[in-house]
């Protein structure tokens, strides 16, 4: 039987572009299972920040040892697992109160390989 010419322009995916392809696949997967939960966390932390700057401009205590406790029981209530050391309470210029946050989270990738992903956040009221 002669061979048909069609079937020679015939193309597709090889078993070797196959594998590539789902590897790519797996490390973008990988890659979104480490950063997901980080990003939820810093997402708690900046509701952390405006729920603790909405308490003090509605009459709240703005002693900076009552800020960084308010700061702390939102951490422990959204069970967000950073300590006290990443809160800073500074008075600015203008004698108004910031209230920052500043950490990085180091989360393991694929054998020695780490993600690190740094964090700034501040309000000032």
């Amino acid at each position: 039987m002669p061979r048909s010419p069609f079937r020679a322009r015939q193309s597709g995916m090889s078993i070797l572009s196959l594998l590539a392809a789902v590897a790519v696949l797996g490390l973008v997967f990988t890659f979104a299972i480490r950063l997901v939960p980080v990003y939820i966390q810093h997402f708690n932390v900046v509701s952390s920040l405006k729920n603790v700057a909405e308490e003090a401009k509605n009459g709240g205590s703005t002693a900076k040892a009552d800020i960084r406790n308010a700061m702390l029981r939102q951490f422990s209530v959204n069970d967000i697992d950073l300590g006290r050391e990443v809160i800073a309470v500074n008075t600015t210029k203008d004698r108004r109160t910031e209230v920052v946050v500043d950490y990085e989270v180091r989360k393991p990738f694929v054998g020695n390989i780490d993600l690190v992903v740094h964090f700034h956040n501040s309000v000032v009221f």
